[in-house]
């Protein structure tokens, strides 16, 4: 077999170390090389032998080759991103054929798709650290295009931040708020604040500032189930770097506020059809807001409305009897057909009041 030069290379180090060099299997043999010798160069003889792997029709090799690429290349992004692009083309190819194990084959897809974004958007960013905002602008355009949650959202907000038209910067921003991005005072909530101010449109910008305030709100919703209903209600994880309520739906409930409208109320919750009083609900996040009532569910990819009723089309709101735990269940009819029944708290009156005129007891 012929081996590539920066195997070779290696080879001749460990023989130079060691008396008696193991003959190491291929797998090993490629790995060491790539930590003893990962500089430019090496790594771009990873990268040709895991193209000709791939194009050789082997795929286990050319994915292990393109893996020790990204791995020991990180601070390279232009050879990051060529390695997570082989990894996404190897493994999409083995999603168009019969494979022995699909659900882990279309996770490590899934996998594969976010680390391209990722790659794309990290030169983004050294293009823009060294100037090259052309460059930046067509990488940054190309991560928003992937759809890829959070990780477009980001791009979608640094976009905005360098572009220079200002009708372009507040649609971006709000691009990133729809991919579920995290809220902060240097996030995009705060810059379309900004922006929207300096258009004029103060009550659009006092919207986007209240988004600030979600978080909040979610960590008191949190507090008050746990008040509510004692520790046991709300489930904790053991690893404490786990996401909490407030981080997983702050983000999602911002990303399906349309424009201008305003949280009034959130609290941990569950649906389910009125005529099931049996059933325990799908469990997320309850939002009321100026023009709507919402139901969240925690999602993987980006964020929508399990429920979503106009508060002007509610004709029907009347609390349902109590459960074994004191939870009041309460069932809302809406003009549109829609019959559903939401859990709220020990007091649901803030909910039946809230919801506006258009209902009776």
């Amino acid at each position: 077999m012929r081996l590539p030069r920066f195997m070779l290379k290696a080879l001749l180090v460990w023989a130079a170390r060691r008396p008696n060099v193991r003959v190491f299997r291929l797998y090993s043999l490629l790995g060491r090389a790539a930590v003893d010798h990962g500089k430019r160069d090496q790594l771009l003889g990873i990268l040709e032998w895991s193209a000709r792997q791939e194009s050789r029709q082997k795929p286990d090799r050319a994915l292990f080759g393109y893996h020790l690429a990204a791995t020991y290349g990180y601070e390279q992004v232009d050879l990051r991103l060529t390695a997570a692009n082989g990894t996404h083309r190897v493994l999409r190819e083995a999603t168009s054929h019969d494979c022995a194990r699909p659900a882990v084959t279309q996770v490590n897809l899934s996998r594969a798709r976010a680390d391209v974004a990722q790659a794309l958007l990290d030169r983004a960013r050294r293009s823009r650290e060294r100037g090259d905002l052309a460059d930046a602008r067509r990488d940054y355009r190309a991560v928003i295009g992937k759809r890829e949650g959070s990780t477009s959202g980001k791009a979608a907000h640094e976009l905005a931040e360098v572009t220079d038209d200002a009708d372009e910067a507040i649609e971006l921003c709000r691009t990133a708020l729809r991919f579920g991005t995290e809220l902060s005072h240097k996030g995009p909530s705060a810059l379309l604040a900004q922006l929207l101010q300096d258009s004029g449109d103060t009550v659009g910008a006092a919207a986007a500032r209240a988004h600030l305030d979600i978080p909040r709100k979610l960590h008191e919703a949190d507090a008050e189930a746990a008040r509510d209903y004692g520790p046991g209600y709300v489930e904790r994880d053991s690893d404490h770097s786990m996401p909490g309520f407030a981080d997983v739906f702050a983000p999602l409930v911002v990303a399906v506020l349309r424009d201008g409208e305003v949280v009034e109320h959130v609290r941990r919750s569950a649906v389910r059809a009125p005529y099931d009083p049996a059933g325990s609900g799908r469990y997320g996040c309850l939002v009321l807001t100026d023009a709507r009532l919402l139901f969240l569910e925690e999602r993987e990819s980006l964020a929508c409305e399990a429920l979503a009723i106009d508060r002007r089309s509610v004709i029907s709101v009347r609390p349902a009897e109590q459960d074994e735990r004191g939870r009041t269940w309460v069932d809302i009819r809406s003009a549109g057909g829609e019959e559903v029944s939401v859990r709220v708290g020990r007091t649901p009156d803030i909910w039946l009041t809230g919801l506006g005129r258009h209902y009776s007891r």
